[in-house]
């Protein structure tokens, strides 16, 4: 048996019977009516296909016009079987959505025929109906996923050049403004956690939500809000959609989001900490440096101080000389034992110039240490 179903409406019940008789023979069931405007009435809410006559029924094809486009009947083909009508009927009838108009005399054969065009036709209307909404929905939904991916490619452009969390976090906020979302974010800076909300509009429940959540699992859906997770932030949307479509591409574009926030808090953090280890260096090397240039200058007052020692000691002992009557050998002895003195004395002087010179070098390698560190933080 066919699965569809034929309203048949005539005023005429003799009439009513015989269509009825004729569909039947090919399988269709029917839904008779003895009076055409109350089986309109009914017409949008059952068949497949409403087939009506109009003959001796004292309704006027202007009235049938008008009682269908009253009702609801799109996708369901209408056939009318009537006598001869005027040109000006035929467009009424076109313009009132009427598939096929049959002029009496007509075979059983042709008025089978009609309907299964008809249906068959509608079938098709339908098919392409259904795939001309499906391409539209897809078209829709390539462009608003388009236009989504666009505003996280932005982020993820503009996102690397920030050199402070709370650049990142005002970047952040222009994006999901983009989505049309309410959010609170927090950031991990430095170990620590800092916080900011939509329109500057501090939520101690949320900021105690974000604190409970951070850590957790990656994502986390709950009544309409989500909450995503790394290792440098924790992030509150606070609106879903209700569209699952658009759920799904959101969490996707987000993820992104949150990845790229995460990636630059880090090398952030990592700049502010290679940062500090620098200065800390940089001191080490100018206190260094400073105390360096302290010791050579020590270094050249001891040297000269050492000189005029020992010009003044040579003169006392050519005095002495003199004075103690010292045989040659004597004085020979004392000579070289202040040769020797003076001798050693140099000799301490150099190896303290030499350790100078080897914390000179050690210095120069921090330098260059700390002018590598240099250009590995800015890129060079």
């Amino acid at each position: 048996m066919s699965n569809h179903c034929i309203l048949v409406a005539t005023n005429i019940a003799e009439t009513c019977d015989t269509l009825c008789d004729i569909l039947k023979e090919s399988n269709f069931d029917v839904l008779p009516f003895s009076d055409i405007m109350t089986g309109l009435d009914i017409a949008e809410h059952a068949p497949d296909l409403l087939l009506l006559d109009i003959d001796d029924s004292g309704i006027t094809p202007s009235d049938i016009c008008q009682k269908l486009n009253a009702i609801s009947h799109d996708g369901v083909p209408i056939i009318i079987i009537s006598s001869a009508h005027s040109a000006e009927d035929e467009i009424e009838f076109y313009n009132a959505g009427i598939n096929q108009h049959i002029e009496r005399p007509f075979s059983d054969k042709n008025l089978q025929r009609w309907v299964n065009t008809c249906l068959v036709n509608q079938k098709k209307i339908n098919q392409l109906t259904e795939s001309h909404n499906e391409s539209m929905n897809m078209a829709k939904a390539t462009i608003a996923n388009s236009s989504e991916m666009g505003i996280a490619l932005r982020f993820i452009q503009d996102c690397f050049q920030c050199v402070e969390h709370e650049e990142i976090a005002e970047l952040a906020f222009q994006a999901l403004d983009s989505y049309g979302l309410d959010y609170s974010l927090m950031l991990i800076e430095m170990g620590e956690p800092e916080f900011y909300f939509q329109d500057d509009i501090e939520l101690p429940i949320e900021k105690k939500a974000l604190l409970g959540a951070h850590g957790k699992i990656p994502i986390f859906e709950f009544k309409g809000r989500i909450i995503f997770n790394a290792p440098h932030l924790t992030l509150l949307i606070k609106n879903l959609p209700n569209d699952e479509e658009k759920i799904d591409r959101l969490k996707e574009h987000l993820t992104i989001l949150v990845d790229s926030i995460d990636a630059r808090a880090g090398s952030i953090d990592s700049e502010i900490e290679l940062q500090n280890k620098q200065d800390i260096l940089t001191n080490i090397v100018r206190l260094a440096t400073n105390s360096i240039e302290e010791i050579n200058q020590q270094h050249s007052q001891l040297e000269l101080m050492h000189s005029e020692v020992m010009c003044e000691l040579v003169v006392k002992l050519e005095e002495s000389y003199l004075h103690l009557g010292l045989e040659p050998r004597q004085e020979a002895f004392l000579s070289e034992l202040v040769t020797e003195t003076e001798k050693n004395t140099k000799t301490l002087f150099q190896s303290g110039m030499n350790l100078d010179v080897e914390f000179h070098k050690i210095i120069d390698q921090v330098n260059k240490v700390l002018a590598e560190t240099k250009k590995v933080k800015f890129g060079h």
